[in-house]
């Protein structure tokens, strides 16, 4: 009985007002969305190594824990295992996002065809 108490406090912690969707991305486990009280700006903070981020999204946070530098320092205290979860899930929304591109070229393409027809 106390777990599910646990659970449903800790779910309001995490999901925004906002969310319509619900957070179905792998990375929220790892992560919490807050709202600053005066600014009213959002951020996002890693439950692993504890940064905040302003900015960037639950994309920006999966490179961090994926360890990949540029954007967001590496998260320094990622297990392997989840490091290596957010990395297969970045290729995956890379691969997804690339065949969305490439069906939106080809509607094009047809839309294209048809009108010079």
């Amino acid at each position: 009985m106390a777990s599910s108490d646990t659970q449903s406090s800790h779910d309001s912690q995490i999901e925004p007002e906002h969310s319509a969707r619900g957070k179905t991305n792998i990375a929220w486990k790892y992560a919490r969305e807050e709202k600053d009280p005066v600014t009213k700006k959002r951020s996002i903070t890693c439950l692993v190594c504890l940064i905040n981020t302003m900015g960037g999204g639950i994309n920006r946070l999966k490179k961090h824990l994926a360890g990949q530098r540029g954007e967001i320092t590496p998260c320094k205290k990622v297990s392997p295992d989840v490091r290596y979860q957010m990395l297969e899930s970045l290729k995956e929304t890379s691969t997804k996002k690339r065949q969305r591109e490439v069906e939106t070229d080809d509607d094009q393409d047809n839309e294209v065809q048809e009108i010079e027809e």
